[in-house]
């Protein structure tokens, strides 16, 4: 197989060994492919009522979520990598470092914060992209589970545009990450508020 083309801020893949379909041929096709696993797992789990993060916001769940993502390309969906990337920590933390931010999560839950649902939301995305839990689809990833927190909030989600391609809005997503990296959320919460997310005044605390 060819070697894949990726854009600007993605994982390469160094190993096809795990697709499914062997059909799968050329950076379209695996694309295609994924776009369209994904389309399932976002009518499962971001447009039907979504109960409390105290419920499912754990680890278990969270590789469920990847797993119904991409369980139709890849053997490893919702297995932790093994492998060390150019982004996200290095494998052995994974467990400890989701761990560390499920439980956080879960603490807003019981003891409040005074951080709007917006930059709650904006800090899980960001702070599972850093971890890089997966050996794909991390960025998607964690836009559904942030997307999927903020509708249990009560809060409407950004609806994303196609961001697996190069172009601007992509270097507009990944400076926003860059710049949450140092601790400015602003940004990454603008472009969430551009693609549609917003928050009733009941759900700013919680």
């Amino acid at each position: 197989m060819k070697p894949f083309d990726f854009p600007e801020g993605a994982t390469p893949l160094h190993d096809y060994s795990g697709l499914i379909s062997k059909t799968i041929l050329t950076q379209h096709d695996l694309n295609r492919e994924e776009a369209e696993n994904i389309h399932i797992a976002q009518k499962k789990y971001l447009t039907k009522k979504v109960p409390a993060p105290t419920t499912w916001f754990n680890i278990p769940f969270l590789k469920i979520i990847h797993k119904t993502m991409l369980n139709h390309v890849w053997s490893w969906a919702g297995e932790f990598r093994k492998s060390v990337t150019s982004i996200g920590i290095k494998p052995y933390r994974i467990p400890f470092e989701l761990g560390e931010l499920c439980a956080d999560v879960q603490a807003w839950q019981h003891e409040g914060i005074t951080l709007s649902k917006l930059e709650q939301a904006a800090r899980i995305h960001h702070r599972l992209v850093s971890i890089h839990p997966f050996e794909n689809g991390n960025g998607r990833f964690s836009r559904m589970v942030a997307d999927r927190y903020l509708i249990a909030s009560g809060c409407k989600h950004p609806h994303w545009p196609y961001l697996e391609d190069t172009g601007n809005i992509r270097s507009i997503y990944i400076q926003s990450l860059k710049a949450a990296d140092q601790g400015d959320y602003d940004p990454l919460i603008n472009l969430m508020r551009q693609f549609g997310a917003s928050e009733k005044k009941e759900c700013t605390k919680t």
